[in-house]
């Protein structure tokens, strides 16, 4: 077997290189690269159920978030590339009068993403997702689901780098729940299923 030392690959005639049928060319992961394909995908899953109360203080506390675990560590190839997010979330709140809203915001590395939240225009808070049940009775028996699509574009490092979600309900001290709602009735099948809330990186090359 020998080695082939080329800077470029340039077709002798025409403009296209062809491998010979049942041919093929193999590298180790990351090693072939063209623009806008996956390099790598991690996901990360919360299937316990989780409550907890929000209070006001130091982040990642502040404004009553609080952080249920739901995250995916992932090391790119390559720190010009992009990370695609991709979240489902189960979330339940208490009370009518602090669950009217459900909210979620992308944390990397430990720092809001912020390039994922809305422009929070006017002093309102920016959240990548939200539900708002304001008005709507028996809020207890409540499960909303939250996902969305979003991209990291500034990836900026080949370490690892993890992605997680905070959450939030309306008014000072909610307590939230993930995977479940306030009540959680048990008893029979006919009654509160269990979901799994979820997070996936995909390694996007540029």
């Amino acid at each position: 077997m020998s080695t082939l030392h080329v800077n470029k690959l340039k077709a002798a005639v025409g403009t296209t290189v062809n491998i010979e049928s049942g041919h093929k060319i193999t590298g180790a992961a990351g090693s072939i690269v063209t623009p806008g394909q996956v390099i790598q995908v991690v996901h990360g899953k919360l299937n316990t159920q989780y409550s907890a109360t929000g209070t006001a203080g130091t982040f990642p506390l502040d404004n009553y978030f609080v952080v249920p675990g739901i995250e995916a560590t992932i090391t790119p190839k390559f720190s010009n590339s992009q990370i695609l997010i991709t979240t489902h979330l189960y979330m339940g709140t208490d009370t009518a009068s602090s669950g009217y809203q459900s909210a979620y915001q992308i944390l990397k590395a430990g720092a809001v993403l912020t390039d994922a939240n809305g422009a929070g225009t006017g002093g309102r808070l920016g959240v990548a997702g939200m539900i708002n049940d304001y008005g709507t009775a028996s809020l207890t028996y409540h499960v909303n689901m939250m996902s969305g699509t979003h991209v990291d574009t500034n990836v900026g490092t080949t370490s690892a780098t993890t992605y997680s979600l905070r959450v939030r309900g309306y008014s000072g001290s909610p307590t939230v729940y993930i995977n479940r709602n306030a009540s959680f009735q048990s008893g029979g099948v006919n009654y509160d299923n269990e979901p799994q809330s979820t997070i996936t990186l995909m390694e996007i090359a540029q």
